[in-house]
């Protein structure tokens, strides 16, 4: 092939290339997001991608008079993050083609409006309706904040105890808000927020009565890892076996503690609510620990240091592992971990009998089998 032909072919493959680029940019539909936040100063802001791993900058742009614009060009329907220009403010919405308009007051960011699109017009409804249940949970943090800073141990367990019933109900009624929306990608979104909690709901029958224009959306696929993985780790399953590596370097199996009641602790240095549910992990370990009750610690962690220091500080004197990969790891996507702390309690057989248990829920299930 003579240098001309290859010129010439050159020119033509780089010329297709760029044509083709152009026309898959320009055939992604247009997200317009108009804002006005009365009385905030001006700046930048930035509009974060979530659910990506490194919570990607979809786009900046500054805030003049309380007035701003985005666009973007995306054809799905994807969760961001606007996050203002004091670095504090900041709101979830639902980037998708058409027309978003944001709109409020700076005193009182989290209850911005988010108007113009379906899904975003969805989740406003879903938020009306659960008023009551976030109104309940703010007051119940903040006792449980005041209780906390008092050293009183049995009103934060009260308190804990509240909140997890309170978790249960709110995510119990978004499943069912979900279920009569399976034309909306808001459905699998839901869903899972709802795996992310731990929560033991019918994700499987959700999954089934989406259309399938949604299961095959960003959040539609995410689920459908998830179910299958809740799956595996149904109750009265057999827990999926896996290995990990130990403070001291060594390989061990899961099934090497196979013969005890099982804790498979979820959790990380770096997660204050696992630090704050450590105490209580602690107590039902020197509780039922010479009753035929172990625990086995999987940590998210990246930095082995840290790892090893929370290890110490929080008295876990039970076996640890971790792959040091946070949310890359291997034995919390076989797990469906999306949120933690969380853990799967598993009988003397390795089955999976309860999952999410936290303060006197795990102690009092310990007492039914070991008592």
């Amino acid at each position: 092939m003579n240098n001309i032909v290859k010129a010439f072919l050159l020119v033509a493959v780089t010329t297709f290339l760029f044509f083709s680029c152009k026309e898959n940019e320009s055939s992604k539909a247009s997200i317009l997001v108009n804002g006005e936040v009365k009385d905030f100063p001006d700046g930048m802001m930035t509009l974060y991608r979530v659910f990506d791993e490194d919570s990607s900058i979809i786009d900046t742009t500054s805030i003049k008079g309380g007035k701003f614009s985005f666009k973007i060009n995306d054809d799905e329907s994807r969760l961001a993050s606007l996050v203002f220009p004091d670095g504090m403010s900041a709101i979830q919405f639902f980037t998708e083609p058409g027309i978003i308009t944001v709109t409020g007051t700076k005193d009182d960011i989290q209850n911005l409006s988010v108007t113009g699109t379906e899904t975003n017009g969805l989740n406003a409804e879903l938020k009306k309706s659960n008023s009551n249940v976030e109104e309940k949970y703010a007051a119940l943090m903040q006792v449980g904040s005041a209780a906390n800073e008092a050293g009183d141990v049995q009103a934060v367990d009260s308190i804990t105890s509240l909140l997890m019933n309170l978790e249960k109900e709110t995510n119990q009624q978004n499943i069912e808000f979900a279920k009569k929306h399976p034309t909306s990608v808001l459905s699998a979104y839901l869903g899972l927020m709802a795996a992310s909690s731990g929560a033991d709901l019918d994700l499987n029958g959700l999954y089934n009565m989406m259309t399938p224009a949604v299961q095959q959306t960003f959040f539609g696929t995410r689920l459908k890892t998830l179910v299958d993985a809740s799956l595996k780790t149904a109750i009265g399953a057999s827990a999926p076996e896996f290995e990990g590596m130990t403070p001291e370097g060594k390989v061990l199996k899961l099934s090497s503690l196979k013969g005890k009641v099982l804790l498979v602790d979820f959790w990380a240095s770096w997660c204050g609510p696992c630090r704050q549910e450590n105490p209580n992990v602690v107590k039902a370990y020197a509780e039922y620990n010479p009753k035929g009750f172990d625990i086995l610690g999987v940590s998210l962690d990246q930095e082995k240091d840290k790892w090893l220091e929370a290890i110490s500080q929080d008295g876990l004197n039970w076996p640890h592992v971790s792959d040091l990969m946070g949310w890359k790891s291997k034995i919390a996507g076989m797990y469906g971990v999306q949120g933690i702390p969380q853990n799967f309690l598993l009988d003397k057989e390795g089955k999976v009998v309860a999952k999410g248990l936290r303060g006197q829920a795990l102690i009092a299930k310990l007492d039914e089998l070991l008592n």
